[in-house]
């Protein structure tokens, strides 16, 4: 008997250990990513000093994850036998961090479709049902989990990290792949319209979009795909040891996605051009078109400047008149 605890615990502490390394680099990516991209963010949103739907939610989604997960680290790497009392609070903590996490990266998400389809009500009315069945689902599943009421009992010595049961890591998977679901809604949507739109060899909007959406959907697939698995293949305590470096990379990308399209070296051409002519809105760092989001500083050079862009942007001035069309639209997404 003294020989299988040995095992059993030798066997425990190994799947701990995978557990702890992936959830090392989802933190070092986390806050490594943020350093890199800080001065990208007081460029393209500190600088605007407007607050609006878009930048709210950017800056929510940010700081949360930012801010939110040192008290995961916490529960991951102390010693728990300190306090175990404290234990089924970071875990329940942990756990709607992550459906409010990913109720934030939806949001986003359901945001760059319908400023991409036109402002349309009927595709708003639909994504939003799909996400919210997403969520509810999700959240559910967060509140009848049983970990919190095991905890005590089968603590390792190190983090708050209890087992799953099978029970349990059934319903959290089937939540996970709802969530996958609603990924490759998005994607299909995105995909589906910018083949529509996008007719030119320049990178307008259109490309971004489709570019960046591709890029997200390809790594969250495979990441949300891999702790599907997890819950239904892997022991006890090796069950959805991805889900924060899922949480982690989903909320960085979102961030980058919309970095991304406020980046002024997308269109250098345009920016050299402009300042040349005295054209080009100086009140802001962001160029025209670099935004599917907020536009209200930047009507008055779109405006004036219809003719110019559609005989130089791209070279097709039906291209270039799409593209112009695209940013009026979407100019009043987010008011």
């Amino acid at each position: 008997m003294h020989m299988l605890d040995v095992v059993a615990s030798s066997s425990i502490q190994s799947q701990l250990n995978n557990s702890n390394y992936i959830n090392l680099v989802a933190f070092v990516i986390l806050y490594y990513d943020y350093a890199l991209t800080l001065p990208d963010e007081v460029e393209r949103f500190w600088a605007t000093r407007s607050l609006t739907w878009a930048s709210s939610f950017f800056y929510i989604n940010r700081y949360l994850t930012l801010l939110g997960h040192i008290p995961v680290m916490v529960q991951y790497y102390w010693d728990a036998r300190r306090s175990a009392d404290v234990c089924p609070s970071l875990a329940s903590f942990h756990q709607y961090l992550a459906v409010f996490i990913q109720v934030v990266v939806g949001i986003l998400l359901i945001m760059r479709t319908y400023a991409l389809y036109d402002q349309n009500i009927w595709v708003l009315l639909f994504i939003c049902a799909a996400g919210l069945a997403v969520i509810v689902f999700g959240t559910y599943s967060v509140v009848a989990n049983s970990r919190g009421n095991a905890l005590k009992e089968n603590l390792p010595a190190v983090g708050c990290v209890p087992p799953i049961n099978m029970t349990d890591a059934n319903r959290l998977a089937a939540a996970w792949t709802g969530l996958l679901l609603f990924d490759v809604l998005i994607f299909v949507m995105t995909v589906y319209k910018s083949t529509k739109r996008s007719r030119g060899g320049d990178r307008t909007l259109i490309n971004i979009l489709l570019r960046d959406g591709a890029i997200y959907f390809g790594i969250m697939s495979a990441v949300g795909l891999a702790n599907i698995l997890t819950f239904h293949l892997s022991p006890e305590y090796e069950r959805g040891f991805i889900t924060t470096f899922a949480n982690i990379i989903s909320s960085t990308m979102i961030s980058r996605l919309m970095l991304n399209l406020r980046d002024r070296r997308l269109y250098p051409r345009y920016r050299v051009k402009a300042m040349a002519r005295g054209t080009l809105n100086r009140a802001t760092n962001v160029p025209v078109l670099s935004t599917v989001f907020e536009f209200n500083t930047m009507q008055t050079s779109i405006t004036t400047n219809n003719n110019w862009l559609s005989t130089h942007m791209t070279g097709d001035p039906e291209v270039a008149t799409d593209s112009i069309e695209i940013v009026s639209r979407t100019s009043t997404v987010l008011n």
